[in-house]
């Protein structure tokens, strides 16, 4: 089992099983010991990360991203801070850039509730990471 950085914040069910849910998921600086599988095999088939500054996390958060993305569960990268976008700018092991690379998808200047939304949204069609990236983009 891998060690990560994020806490579940909130998971949005539908009353009905048919529609596909998202987890929302704030990032912090300190590993947690909890299997990363938590909110995924929950039945989550999307995940929100609420990043730190332009989108950037941990390194235990990023080998845990890897392994949702692995695994072809779509991962949206927003901020926690109350304006501006997230942007692949830092190269660095959980940097933007390198979360880019992994497949993670940016939610652009949306909030990470509102990032979550668009993901249910577009999770109702598709779970293609660059598919769901051109709807954020829009």
């Amino acid at each position: 089992m891998s060690r990560y950085a994020w806490e579940t914040v909130s998971t949005c069910r539908a009353s009905t099983s048919s529609r596909p849910t998202a987890a929302l998921t704030a990032c912090s600086c300190e590993p947690l010991q909890r299997p990363a599988q938590k909110d995924w095999s929950a039945g989550a088939k999307g995940l929100v990360i609420q990043a730190l500054g332009w989108g950037n996390v941990s390194v235990p958060t990023f080998q845990a991203v890897k392994e949702v993305i692995a695994k072809g569960i779509p991962v949206v990268i927003s901020t926690r801070v109350w304006n501006g976008r997230v942007l692949p700018n830092y190269g660095y092991e959980g940097g933007g850039k390198t979360l880019q690379q992994a497949g993670a998808v940016f939610a652009d200047n949306l909030s990470p509730q509102k990032a979550r939304i668009l993901l249910m949204l577009a999770l109702q069609t598709t779970s293609d990471p660059k598919q769901i990236q051109q709807l954020f983009d829009r």
